[in-house]
């Protein structure tokens, strides 16, 4: 691999570029060749006191594609790997994180203690498509064409986070959507019994720190209680985690 920086302003605008050769081992099934790769991204990081931002463009390409024999994945589950044949995947990441209360100067108003309200933001877009055409007994990939878009790689990812923490307690919020991905191979429209849903899910969490050894907490998984199919692996579909509540302590020493 091989990577580099370039300070365009002294610790707060920074240039990065870098390049990677990846391996694979093959296993030890004697017709499965390894897997090569090679990786490049370019991006830029603004850092501010009170803002931090990330633009990142990424290019993957692969020859011979490794998959896994899993049961997870609707296997056997011998863990054997096997063969598909060339891709590639492209795309953007971004990401800002700030503190609000320092952002707009609202922390002077909590003099007793000190009070943050992190925020962060993500978004990813993904393109991956298979270059080679080939044929696989593997289900989600089958009879590959050359464009076919690579299965269970959903292309839009968004994730954003809200945070009010104080010295003795903090509540976060967590919201993250996902656009609908394809479970098999393929081109096109999405087909509803070739794809998974989209989704919009929300978590919120609240701690309490009573002391310097222990943390008590409370809060809820999918707050909405969204329902969507997120895989149609292994045996049929495959609900996501309903509405979901927890409490309890974490004790360190």
């Amino acid at each position: 691999g091989l990577g580099a920086h370039w300070d365009l302003l002294k610790d707060t605008w920074t240039v990065f570029a870098g390049a990677h050769r990846g391996f694979v081992p093959p296993g030890s099934s004697p017709d499965t060749q390894a897997e090569f790769s090679v990786n490049v991204e370019l991006g830029t990081r603004v850092s501010a006191p009170a803002f931090s931002g990330q633009a990142t463009l990424f290019y993957s390409d692969h020859q011979n594609l490794l998959g896994a024999d899993l049961t997870a994945s609707g296997g056997t589950g011998t863990g054997d790997l096997f063969n598909g044949g060339a891709s590639m995947a492209r795309g953007l990441e971004l990401e800002a994180v700030t503190d609000l209360l320092e952002l707009t100067g609202a922390d002077a108003f909590f003099e007793d203690q000190k009070h943050h309200m992190p925020i962060r933001v993500s978004y990813t877009l993904t393109q991956a498509e298979f270059t080679q055409a080939f044929e696989s007994e593997f289900d989600p990939w089958g009879a590959v064409e050359v464009g076919d878009a690579l299965p269970y790689l959903a292309p839009h990812q968004f994730n954003a986070s809200l945070s009010w923490q104080s010295t003795t307690w903090s509540v976060d919020a967590n919201f993250r959507a996902m656009s609908a991905m394809r479970t098999l191979a393929g081109q096109g429209d999405l087909l509803p019994s070739e794809s998974t849903d989209a989704c919009q899910v929300a978590d919120v969490m609240f701690r309490w720190f009573p002391g310097d050894h222990v943390t008590w907490f409370s809060g809820a998984t999918n707050l909405t209680n969204q329902t969507y199919v997120v895989a149609r692996r292994p045996y049929g579909l495959r609900p996501a985690m309903p509405r979901a509540f927890r409490m309890g302590a974490t004790v360190e020493f």
